[in-house]
């Protein structure tokens, strides 16, 4: 009998959670180029947009939830929208804007225009990181086949891009079987930008509009004759066994760094005297790498630069070394704020390139010493944070110094000297701002002087379903505050764009713990008039 009474109240429970009133979003997915409507495309719950590109969620439970659109690819959002649900309520006019993917297609073709088949081709992006411009792998790579023929699909559209042909490096051993003389050995191909450049700075980007299919992207591969670095490898001073890899600096794939996408291992070591042969290359700036893990991590690592000119490269010396621990101090600017003895700070400290972020973030009081493990020869990017959360909400990082210099939003390179020094403030101050639903909030410091500080520095984030937002702790001083229904990236298009509309936006000045208000009644448009 109990039994029976138990499944019939579970029952009765379950109809009445079916029951719950429910509630829906709706609105279109727009080109975020020609603002034409988008058909038939996914959005969430197995819903595709109708002939008009209108869309519409149902059986949605009240509260919090998140719209991301990916189309028919596995990697980032294309659209992100945070909505909520009410119940017995339709949600309507929740637009979202997006660019579709593009496709590359062409030829590699050598220097008499014959077709050169198993080439890779790959499409190159950049961005503002680490108080720099970075060049990475965009959207994967194709090979050609016996006819030289390529297509890179799932090609991101409205950012200039590079097209790159590089043969890949393959070692059969650690010592090449290439012949002696330079003569005797086969052309090498040189790393080839479209239409047929050997540097970036001889390129010619290509931008593809929102859901182009752009055909003839021929690229004449150069070549040269071949050349030989012969090299040895050492741990301090002492030859050792080493995995290494060579690569063209000027190129994206030119760091070989412990953890990230470029760094996979080659198969290939060296022997217990160190010693490397590595040929079919082309004069130009290569960079050798060398490291031996401890099990996914690096216990040793080293790289040097090679020029290669009209001749093979001798006695090359790649000293490798064990990780540095850098000394750190960590202290408060002015008078400490109440319950300073909780508060803590920690670092994390990934490599440029790294796409895989440490999984510990070690805690240090404040004020107090602190220290870390860096690589040699590999550039770190410094992201400080303060705890615990919501417990000082004024405090930030004023400033990160290595020695004399600030190293605050740029890399670092650790040396064997030197104590890393952090300031913390505690008169931060808020911006709150009002603006259309959904849109970008742009808060932008009048102090980033180059747009490789303002992509570093500037805060972006979506408003709230009400259209409000309040930012983080901000250092006290000029502020520009714009909102936009633009897509934002990092790109230098995407900064520049940013930065030449910060003067529409509305100019803040953020007092030591005030909060300023801004309300913002119409999104701009970042795109130049004329289009991109």
């Amino acid at each position: 009998m109990k039994l029976t009474v138990t499944l019939a109240l579970a029952a009765i429970a379950l109809l009445a959670q079916s029951d719950a009133p429910t509630g829906s979003v709706s609105g279109r997915v727009l080109d975020a180029d020609s603002g034409e409507a988008i058909a038939d495309f996914p959005v969430e719950n197995h819903v595709r947009t109708d002939a008009k590109g209108y869309y519409k969620l149902v059986g949605l439970k009240p509260g919090p939830f998140q719209i991301s659109l990916r189309g028919e690819r596995v990697w980032p959002e294309l659209a992100v929208r945070a909505v909520t649900v009410e119940a017995g309520k339709e949600l309507t006019g929740v637009d979202l804007r997006i660019r579709l993917d593009g496709e590359i297609s062409g030829r590699v073709v050598d220097q008499n225009k014959e077709p050169v088949g198993g080439m890779p081709v790959r499409a190159i992006g950049r961005e503002y990181y680490a108080g720099g411009l970075h060049y990475f792998t965009d959207t994967g790579s194709a090979t050609t086949n016996d006819r030289g023929e390529y297509v890179l699909r799932n090609v991101r559209t409205g950012r200039a891009l590079l097209l790159l042909v590089e043969k890949h490096k393959l070692y059969e051993g650690p010592i090449s079987e290439a012949p002696a003389d330079p003569k005797m050995r086969k052309p090498a191909y040189r790393a080839t930008y479209y239409p047929n450049a050997d540097s970036v700075e001889a390129a010619t980007f290509v931008t593809l509009r929102s859901g182009e299919r752009r055909e003839g992207m021929d690229i004449q591969v150069l070549r040269s004759a071949g050349y030989c670095i012969n090299a040895t490898l050492t741990v301090e001073s002492a030859p050792a066994s080493l995995d290494f890899k060579v690569t063209d600096e000027l190129t994206s794939s030119a760091n070989m760094i412990p953890g990230s996408a470029s760094s996979g291992p080659t198969g290939v070591s060296s022997g217990p005297d160190g010693k490397i042969r590595i040929c079919d290359l082309y004069p130009g700036q290569f960079r050798i790498a060398a490291l031996r893990r401890a099990g996914s991590l690096p216990a040793v690592f080293g790289a040097t630069s090679v020029t290669i000119g009209k001749e093979d490269v001798q006695n090359v010396r790649v000293i490798a070394g064990e990780s540095i621990v850098v000394p750190g101090e960590v202290a408060w600017e002015g008078n400490p704020p109440d319950g300073a003895d909780k508060a803590q700070f920690s670092l994390q400290t990934p490599t440029v390139t790294n796409d895989s972020m440490p999984s510990s973030r070690p805690r240090y009081p404040i004020p107090g010493p602190f220290s870390f493990s860096a690589l040699r020869a590999v550039e770190h990017l410094l992201q400080p944070a303060i705890g615990p959360p919501n417990a000082f909400p004024n405090a930030y990082v004023k400033d990160i110094t290595y020695g004399v210099s600030s190293v605050f939003h740029q890399t670092f390179r650790a040396s064997s000297e030197g104590t890393l020094r952090v300031t913390i403030a505690n008169d931060g101050g808020f911006v709150k701002a009002s603006a259309p639903a959904g849109a970008q909030i742009l808060i932008l410091p009048g102090t980033a002087a180059t747009e490789a500080a303002l992509a570093d520095a500037m805060v972006s984030a979506q408003a709230d379903p009400a259209g409000n937002f309040t930012s983080r702790s901000l250092a006290p001083g000029e502020y520009y505050v714009l909102a936009t229904n633009d897509p934002i990236d990092h790109t230098p298009e995407c900064i520049a764009n940013i930065r030449r509309a910060r003067n529409r936006g509305q100019d803040v000045d953020v007092g030591p713990n005030a909060t300023v208000t801004v309300i913002l009644r119409e999104a701009i448009s970042l795109t130049p008039a004329g289009g991109r």
